[in-house]
């Protein structure tokens, strides 16, 4: 039996090949993007997931009260780790990480890596797969290194590294490669390329005890079932003991699980949240299709289903009939949509810079889900329409009283569109506003002129000796300046959109020892303002190559300065200490991250160009000659520095790449938002079709009678425009709402405004009127004759 309702479901789907294809189309698109935003989501929500003791590893940070609210930093000190194992039970174990750029040499070739310099407990806390080597014994000897299977074909090349030598001139030493790291999963928040033991650096005799220099991770393994929050509140004795009093007031040490550190870092499970809700709406709008479309269909199926009650069929039957098509189609969307998804994800992975895959044994949940989509689309589109036609007389259906007596059915294929297009102006209206924000953020004054700014990260760290770095680099700088190319030259320790988090206690004129401020600090020489075109609201820049300058003043922004409550800052220092620092200057606020936070504050202190803390040359470059400047600096780079490859950014490029999230969840709501407007549009068509068909009598009657076209296609598009509207007036508090909320986590928000749901409403008005109008024109200009003939 069950066979022939198969056959039978196949030759409907055959018979009526333009709503068969505007069903498995809009399903199989539908499914495809939702599979597509699933994979992506479960990457996104699953960071670090791979580590088998992630959810009783946690990051030890601190947060500071300051004037200015609280401030959360993640660098610890070295004895923190065997000073809280001492001090806590509930402390198992722990592992310290501090991250480095160091180059490694092997014979001739030098390559600048990412490192790690970490505990010998790394690999036994961090699930990272080993290639070679044995996990227990890799840092077995202080000159062990531990390296990544890309990074060993760098260093090298069609050999097999374990065993081999790799000399790292900056901890002043040779390593034996002692294990071969496996790639690390894209969504592990660690990407070890190098390990080192922390212990063979040549400065950490002098830090092991030092509780005045943080500048490392420190990860704890937990007891099992550790009460976390009360852990916390018993850091503060330790807090006290190790420093003092006043310290442990305005100091609290917190605990991040291994599972929300990345999203506490980057927001990802918001962004992964709102691709997830974007999935369940085109799903959501695809199945509307198909249930609308049933629903309606089911009305020219209702003679068919006299006439099968006449020859007997029995109600169950029937429904079983009606259930098996349904399904029918659902599942034959679901495959096309697999399969869609399948021949899209290489380009997916490419786009976004990800590994997903679709691969059974990864994605059993996934693959269950999917089949419960198909009984439920199936189930809620079939199950209507059948118990519905098969409730009716067979007298009433032979004579097409059923046609008359559908109100029901109507109120619920009109509730359904205005929820479909209710989710269609939400998408759109939320992707105006994203885009909005993401131009705000990216065209926003940001107290700093950052066109036509090449960026050099070269430091005398990167040359083989110290007086070859110096004579280097001022070569380098002199020869850059004497160039048309180059408008002026600057030296720093960061660069806006590239600022390493230094921190340091202050305590200004007018404070308290107790009433220190932690502040950001940085270095830079003269030309670091003028060069980045930034203004003074008070006092003066540095004097070039100024000893008192660099020995005794300090420039802060204005953050810093309105946290002083300070008037002025005449006759005002800084002290740290015993030293005191004059204020000379303060700079207007110049956004030096994302303009997702606030400015905060900053002091500057001078460093002459060659000094060696300087991590950055930045050339400010004539209009229109960025290519005649960046050959030069090419140049330039590969005589002073030949065995290191080029590099360079423009510092407009690398503010761009800070709203890489924004910009992508941007391009992702506006891609899935067409494929749903497309769908929406595919059931309005389908729709309106079927119901001008039915409606075919009454549109020769009226031709008949002297209506005119315009007046047909106004008479039969009105229910829908008002439908529209309908819609368009529920979504504007929702999306309102929404999108509200979503703009307050931005230090620097743009206003939502009214025109942005103007063009959604006129977008959506348009799509569906140019939709409907195709069916309807076409029924309007018919032959009434034939009509009504055919009735």
């Amino acid at each position: 039996m069950l066979k022939n309702y198969a056959k039978v479901a196949m030759r409907n789907i055959m018979r009526h090949k333009g709503y068969s294809f505007i069903n498995i189309f809009g399903l199989s698109v539908g499914i495809t993007a939702a599979i597509l935003i699933l994979l992506y989501a479960q990457g996104e929500l699953s960071y670090d997931k791979m580590h088998t003791q992630a959810d009783q590893t946690y990051l030890l940070y601190k947060q500071r009260i300051t004037p200015t609210g609280t401030q959360d930093t993640y660098d610890t000190w070295v004895p923190t780790l065997d000073a809280l194992k001492d001090e806590y039970s509930e402390v198992i174990d722990g592992v310290r990480v501090a991250e480095n750029s160091l180059w490694l040499q092997v014979g001739e070739k030098r390559f600048n890596e990412p490192a790690i310099l970490t505990d010998d407990t790394f690999l036994s806390i961090f699930n990272f797969e080993l290639k070679a080597g044995n996990r227990d014994k890799v840092f077995e000897n202080l000159n062990s290194i531990v390296i990544s299977e890309e990074v060993g074909q760098r260093l090298f090349p069609n050999e097999n590294p374990m065993g081999k030598m790799v000399s790292i001139a900056s901890l002043g030493q040779d390593y034996i490669v002692s294990g071969v790291l496996a790639e690390p999963p894209y969504n592990s928040r660690l990407q070890p390329n190098v390990l080192l033991p922390i212990q063979s650096d040549p400065e950490y005799e002098g830090v092991v005890g030092n509780w005045g220099s943080s500048f490392l991770e420190t990860y704890l393994l937990l007891q099992k079932d550790t009460d976390v929050q009360a852990l916390e509140q018993r850091f503060e004795p330790f807090i006290a003991k190790i420093w003092d009093e006043q310290t442990a007031e305005t100091t609290d040490f917190k605990l991040v699980n291994l599972l929300d550190l990345y999203d506490q870092l980057n927001g990802n499970r918001r962004y992964a949240y709102i691709l997830l809700v974007v999935a369940l709406v085109i799903v959501v709008i695809a199945s509307i299709n198909f249930m609308n479309l049933a629903t309606a269909r089911s009305m020219d199926r209702a003679r068919e289903a006299g006439v099968r009650k006449v020859l007997g069929a029995l109600r169950r039957e029937m429904v079983m009939q009606y259930m098996v098509e349904s399904l029918s189609i659902s599942f034959l969307s679901l495959i096309i949509g697999f399969g869609l998804a399948l021949l899209l994800l290489p380009q997916f992975n490419s786009m976004y810079n990800v590994e997903l895959s679709l691969g059974f044994a990864k994605n059993i949940e996934l693959l269950l889900g999917l089949v419960g989509l198909g009984l439920l689309i199936g189930i809620g589109a079939g199950l209507y329409p059948a118990l519905y036609i098969s409730s009716l007389k067979s007298v009433d259906s032979l004579k097409g009283k059923v046609l008359k007596s559908s109100k029901m059915s109507q109120a619920v294929r009109n509730t359904l569109v205005v929820v479909q297009f209710m989710f269609s102006i939400l998408l759109i209206v939320g992707t105006l506003v994203l885009n909005k924000q993401v131009k705000f953020m990216k065209n926003q004054d940001m107290a700093f002129d950052k066109a036509d700014l090449l960026v050099l990260p070269i430091n005398q760290r990167d040359f083989p000796g110290e007086e070859e770095g110096q004579n280097g680099l001022a070569s380098m700088r002199n020869n850059l300046s004497q160039n048309s190319a180059i408008v002026s030259l600057s030296a720093s320790a960061s660069v806006p959109g590239n600022f390493p988090g230094r921190f340091t206690f202050v305590v200004p004129d007018g404070f308290t020892p107790e009433q220190r401020l932690r502040m950001r600090y940085t270095y830079v020489d003269h030309d670091f303002f003028p060069n980045l075109k930034m203004e003074f609201t008070q006092g003066r820049n540095f004097l070039t190559n100024s000893e008192d300058d660099q020995s005794n003043a300090a420039i802060v922004n204005q953050s810093a300065f309105d946290a002083f409550g300070w008037e002025g800052i005449d006759g005002k220092y800084l002290n740290f200490g015993s030293r005191k620092m004059k204020v000379i200057g303060v700079v207007k606020d110049y956004n030096f991250e994302s303009l997702a936070n606030e400015v905060a504050p900053i002091i500057h202190f001078y460093r002459q160009p060659e000094n060696a803390i300087h991590g950055f040359t930045v050339a400010r470059i004539q209009s229109g000659r960025a290519q005649d400047a960046l050959k030069l600096a090419e140049m330039e780079w590969a005589r002073v520095l030949p065995s290191v490859p080029f590099d360079y950014y423009f510092l407009d490029d690398q503010f761009a790449q800070l709203y890489e999230n924004e910009d992508r969840l941007t391009d992702a709501i506006g891609a899935f938002s067409i494929v749903a407007i497309i769908i929406a549009s595919l059931g309005l068509l389908g729709l309106s079709s079927l119901i001008t068909t039915q409606r075919t009598k009454e549109i020769g009657i009226r031709k008949v009678l002297g209506a005119s076209v315009s007046s047909i296609v106004k008479e039969l598009t009105k229910s829908f425009a008002l439908l529209v509207l309908i819609a368009f007036v529920v979504s504007v508090p929702l999306a309102f709402w929404v999108l509200e909320g979503w703009l307050n986590d931005f230090a620097y928000k743009t206003d939502i405004g009214v025109v942005v749901f103007a063009l959604a409403l006129l977008c959506t008005f348009l799509v569906a009127i140019l939709t409907i109008g195709i069916q309807t024109i076409n029924a309007a200009t018919k032959n009434p004759v034939t009509a009504l003939r055919s009735e």
